[in-house]
């Protein structure tokens, strides 16, 4: 595990020093889970956990599934079927009329779980890494969208940064929350 964090380390810091030379600090945003044993942590790295309201997560990981993935939907779900055959004809079709995405109750109860045992689980590894001493953070995806400036200060004092040193947040660094693009049901944005 100590060679495996001086790895991640090293690679780490090897692609930062090729990109951005001056670089004092170098993030990976995994969007592994937290709670994964295998995930290659650095120990004692500071730790920030980002949570998306269920509801929203449903709605993206099912056009997801409708757009890259249809069959894993339907081994979970055969009654999306007719969802995934109407988003192929026309995406703009299923989010037209609302309750035409989310017809399928195993489905809705299937991913429904399972975020929330991802979600339980990444909670309990964060109570876990702050108790060991591990310097951690909780974000809602969705307080950062409504206050970036608030969200994106806090990361910086979890890390010892004066947020008042930082550039201003702006679309041309792209520190602003959302796109600067129309909905787009066929891409992953």
């Amino acid at each position: 595990r100590e060679h495996l964090a001086d790895a991640v380390t090293g690679c780490l810091n090897t692609a930062a020093d090729a990109d951005k030379p001056d670089a004092e600090w170098v993030c990976d945003c995994s969007p592994d889970p937290v709670s994964n044993p295998e995930r290659p942590l650095v120990p004692g790295a500071p730790v920030i956990l980002l949570v998306r309201d269920g509801r929203d997560v449903l709605v993206s990981m099912t056009l997801r599934y409708l757009r890259e993935d249809s069959d894993k939907m339907l081994a979970v779900a055969p009654g999306m079927a007719a969802i995934r055959d109407a988003y192929q004809a026309d995406p703009e079709s299923v989010v037209a009329e609302p309750g035409t995405l989310l017809p399928d109750e195993t489905w809705v109860r299937n991913r429904a779980r399972h975020w929330a045992d991802r979600v339980l689980a990444d909670l309990d590894a964060l109570d876990a890494l702050a108790e060991s001493g591990t310097p951690t953070l909780l974000l809602r995806y969705e307080d950062l969208h409504a206050d970036t400036l608030a969200g994106r200060d806090a990361c910086y004092r979890l890390l010892g940064l004066d947020p008042t040193e930082a550039a201003p947040i702006s679309a041309d660094s792209k520190t602003t929350a959302g796109f600067d693009r129309g909905e787009d049901l066929t891409s992953h944005y």
